[in-house]
């Protein structure tokens, strides 16, 4: 051990006291190069007597450079869309909310005239604005109660009212 870099040596030198106790383990570890670094696992393997005493080690070295690699664009890659999954839902309940806010707005003043005194022909026009308000979201088959959990599920509108 005493050939190895300062920086490196109690590492190695723990790994093998922990060998020579007879255990058996694995650990992944980067490993500096003049140029990057490799990822490697180790697995450590006690060697032993026929008394079952520990005489050696084998150490057995697998580079997984690839593998880290992957690891680290997976993670990307899936930090990207949890923050676009995170952008279209604050979207669209801000959406949701910019919609149904003015629709309530309009059907309660809908209702409020309609309780005044208006002309037949006053009151289907009210009528009418209404069940256009009521068709656009304000009741359970209603085209936003069919569409917004559609989209909030990332399935895409089609809902036949």
């Amino acid at each position: 051990l005493d050939i190895l870099p300062d920086q490196v040596r109690e590492e190695y030198r723990s790994i093998h006291h922990r060998a020579f106790e007879a255990e058996e383990f694995s650990l992944e570890k980067e490993i500096p190069l003049a140029k990057g670094s490799v990822h490697i696992e180790l697995f450590v393997q006690p060697q032993r007597a026929s008394d079952g005493s520990v005489y050696g080690a084998a150490f057995y070295i697998h580079d997984v450079t690839a593998r880290k690699k992957e690891e680290v664009t997976l993670r990307s890659v899936s930090e990207k869309a949890k923050a676009t999954t995170e952008a279209k839902s604050s979207f669209l309940a801000t959406m949701s909310h910019e919609i149904r806010t003015p629709l309530n707005g309009v059907i309660g003043m809908g209702k409020l005239l309609s309780q005044t005194g208006l002309s037949k022909k006053q009151q289907e026009y009210v009528d009418s604005i209404l069940e256009a308000v009521r068709w656009l979201g304000n009741s359970d088959t209603a085209m936003l109660a069919c569409v917004l959990p559609l989209v909030w599920a990332g399935v895409g509108p089609g809902c036949l009212i």
